[in-house]
């Protein structure tokens, strides 16, 4: 906050169930080089990103239609693995957001 004005906070749609939530608060999934849905947890991913709620009932709802809706591109069967993903977030497996990820971009 700065001279008594509010910071603005960036908001987002979750993909699966459409609740709007601030940016921070969602999983931001991004398509890598190799076509593959990937986790970008410090939100910092090069491309069209895609939002999900960070709990289980939204990453099991999602499905592949509204994710290339989403990316605006063809999804190949092999790029969405709901089950790894599912996994890997609720395990919390270095994707919740505010933490680091096995993908990032370069610096």
């Amino acid at each position: 906050m700065r001279d008594g004005r509010v910071s603005h906070v960036p908001q987002r749609t979750c993909v699966a169930c459409g609740r709007k939530r601030s940016k921070r608060e969602l999983l931001r999934l991004f398509m890598d080089g190799e076509g593959k849905v990937e986790v970008d947890s410090d939100h910092r991913g090069l491309g069209r990103g895609v939002y999900l709620c960070p709990d289980g009932d939204c990453l099991a709802r999602v499905k592949q239609d509204r994710l290339q809706k989403a990316f605006r591109c063809p999804l190949p069967s092999s790029a969405w693995k709901p089950h790894a993903l599912a996994t890997e977030v609720l395990t919390g497996r270095d994707c919740l957001p505010g933490r680091k990820a096995g993908v990032h971009r370069q610096e």
